[in-house]
């Protein structure tokens, strides 16, 4: 049986980084909720990172961005995680 990964947390930053002298990564201008007073609102670049648990094998992520008055979709992304959780060793 999959067992599908449990979301930690959704976070929502400008820009992702490796910094160095270590190459450690670090989130960059971090928030967690975008407001616009018109719509269509103007385009903004900015990264979701989220942190996954508790899960194996291969998935699917897909993001989708709802139009709030009717719930239909404005925007979905999918993307294909290859080997996102391997197999685990059996104790």
């Amino acid at each position: 049986m999959v067992r599908f990964p449990k979301v930690v947390g959704l976070v929502l930053c400008k820009s992702f980084r490796f910094l160095p002298p270590r190459g450690k990564p670090s989130l960059i201008d971090v928030f967690h909720a975008l407001r616009f007073h018109h719509f269509p609102s103007p385009k903004l670049n900015f990264v979701v990172y989220f942190a996954l648990y508790d899960g194996m094998g291969e998935g699917i992520m897909v993001d989708m961005t709802p139009r709030p008055t009717t719930l239909t979709n404005i925007k979905e992304l999918r993307k294909e995680l290859e080997e996102l959780f391997p197999p685990r060793k059996k104790k």
